[in-house]
């Protein structure tokens, strides 16, 4: 639906150029200010609808907190391997050592 002007009416739906043709997403109606200035009024629920139709979108949030915890988990657990593994090199020269000098 276009209005006078050339520009679709707020409330329409458009599919732009490169979304696949399944999906529709509110349009943004375009305005030019006196000075000039090019803005856009979207539909308040834009976001939602954009949510409503993405399952990437959807699922950023979920994955990004994911691969947070794992990498906290790893970090953590190559701290702890490498705090064994210098405790263990100690216990062993130590060992060592106490050996030496009994023989």
């Amino acid at each position: 639906m276009k209005d006078g002007d050339g520009s679709q009416a707020c409330g329409s739906v458009c599919t732009p150029p490169f979304a696949p043709r399944t999906s529709l997403i509110p349009c943004p109606r375009a305005q030019v200010s006196q000075q000039g200035d090019l803005t856009y009024e979207v539909p308040a629920d834009y976001q939602a609808t954009l949510l409503s139709s993405s399952l990437k979108l959807r699922l950023e949030p979920t994955l990004e907190s994911i691969a947070n915890t794992l990498a906290y988990v790893s970090r953590v657990a190559f701290g702890g391997a490498l705090f064994l593994s210098i405790l263990t090199t100690y216990v062993a020269v130590f060992a060592l050592l106490q050996v030496s000098q009994r023989g």
